[in-house]
């Protein structure tokens, strides 16, 4: 489970890899979950965010940062998260594009897309958090195996 925290977990140190240059996960989580595609090894570094569900469920979009001051490069209005069920999402990126669906693979819509004019910061981590009184339970599909809230001690269960 994430924590009602801003701060990242970084999914590298629990055999995520970023080398595929995707991400497949189910999440549970009632607002406000965040994967952030890092180009170093802290959520300091540079990023760009992918907000699930913000502002109540109502918006989910991408900026390149993490203040919420920041622009919104894309943004999709409408509910996207359950508190009760897992939804199913891809992340695909890049050298320019970013990519989110709806879905475990690209078949599922496509969510949110874009395409920066200039090539992105190379994304060497991923982060997940949950803020804003919400936790969130997320199970990731890596390399033919599914690693799930028991794999990860610090990502566990329950959704507020």
């Amino acid at each position: 489970m994430t924590p009602d925290t801003r701060d990242y977990t970084i999914l590298s140190n629990y055999g995520i890899p970023v080398t595929d240059r995707l991400l497949i996960f189910q999440l549970k989580a009632c607002k406000n979950a965040y994967v952030g595609l890092m180009s170093g090894n802290t959520e300091n570094d540079p990023l760009f965010e992918i907000d699930f569900g913000g502002y109540s469920n109502s918006v989910s979009f991408i900026r390149a940062g993490k203040d919420s001051k920041l622009p919104r490069l894309v943004e999709n209005s409408g509910p996207i998260l359950h508190c009760s069920e897992y939804k199913e999402f891809m992340i695909t990126w890049d050298a320019n594009t970013i990519n989110v669906y709806r879905g475990l693979d690209s078949s599922g819509s496509l969510f949110l897309s874009w395409t920066s004019p200039t090539t992105l910061w190379p994304i060497i981590n991923i982060g997940i958090s949950t803020a804003y009184t919400a936790n969130g339970n997320w199970i990731f599909h890596t390399q033919g195996k599914e690693i799930t809230p028991d794999d990860i001690s610090n990502i566990t269960s329950g959704c507020m």
